[in-house]
């Protein structure tokens, strides 16, 4: 469907914090919540526990760290990248969404640290290997591991061993030790879900992010989600039948075509 309109009828403030579910919410618990938006950026831990917290009401911090822990939610490098929340129903077929973007975007400075595919596949292996059992490490437990196999590890090269480890999906977010992060296997902290082809998953990503996020543009879209304007058209395309398309200021906004009430 396709309306025009003006800025103040669409009211698109409103309807973002309705979308959002700052206004109004219904949702229960910390993982309903990433459930619904998909990704919450989680770069910053403290204020990404606050932005699912907002979302609950009489949630505590507490309340959201103890999901955490037990891994309700999961903490990756995923989509632009950088860390988010996802869902262990959710993590795989993200990671495998975004995971050649995110290689494509590291291979200049992999080159600078001297990491090669080999070296990545040495790593991955080790890592997995040390944590198997369900043990939980941090980030300098993994380092000196790394160490002691003789790999040189410093800071830059830790961060780009682990975020491999994530996208290949070895590794996510283990329990907190104190203040500390942990890593953790995915396949210790997750239970296998299907493999999706990658335009299905498009459309999934899609229909998240325009249920839980408008009214959102395709530019929007293609930011939130890293992918390529192409991309982001096709999820778009996918899920265009159950979106409300309206007109404003020479933008386009899609929000979901059950919460409008219109007439043609």
């Amino acid at each position: 469907m396709m309306m025009k309109s003006d800025y103040t009828e669409m009211n698109i403030p409103a309807l973002r914090l309705t979308g959002h579910q700052l206004s109004g919410s219904r949702l229960k618990t910390p993982a309903e919540v990433v459930a619904w938006a998909g990704a919450v950026q989680a770069q910053d831990f403290g204020m990404a526990k606050w932005a699912i917290g907002v979302r609950l009401p009489d949630s505590t911090e507490a309340a959201v760290e103890e999901a955490f822990n037990r891994g309700d939610v999961l903490r990756t490098h995923v989509m632009r990248p950088t860390w988010h929340f996802v869902t262990p129903e959710n993590i795989r077929w993200m990671l495998a969404l975004s995971a050649g973007r995110i290689k494509a975007s590291a291979r200049s400075r992999d080159r600078d640290l001297e990491i090669t595919e080999t070296l990545y596949s040495r790593t991955g292996r080790l890592i997995e290997k040390a944590l198997e059992g369900n043990r939980h490490l941090t980030r300098e437990d993994v380092g000196h591991m790394l160490e002691n196999a003789n790999i040189r590890t410093d800071a830059a090269r830790l961060t780009h061993f682990l975020m491999r480890a994530e996208v290949e999906g070895i590794v996510c977010s283990g329990r907190m030790k104190g203040k500390t992060h942990t890593y953790a296997l995915l396949d210790e902290r997750a239970a296998p879900t299907p493999a999706l082809h990658r335009e299905e998953a498009l459309a999934r990503l899609a229909g998240i992010y325009f249920a839980s996020h408008s009214p959102a543009t395709l530019q929007d879209f293609a930011w939130w989600s890293g992918l390529s304007q192409k991309e982001a058209q096709n999820g778009l395309n996918a899920v265009q039948a159950d979106l409300f398309a309206e007109k404003t200021d020479g933008l386009t906004y899609y929000r979901p075509a059950s919460t409008v009430a219109c007439t043609r």
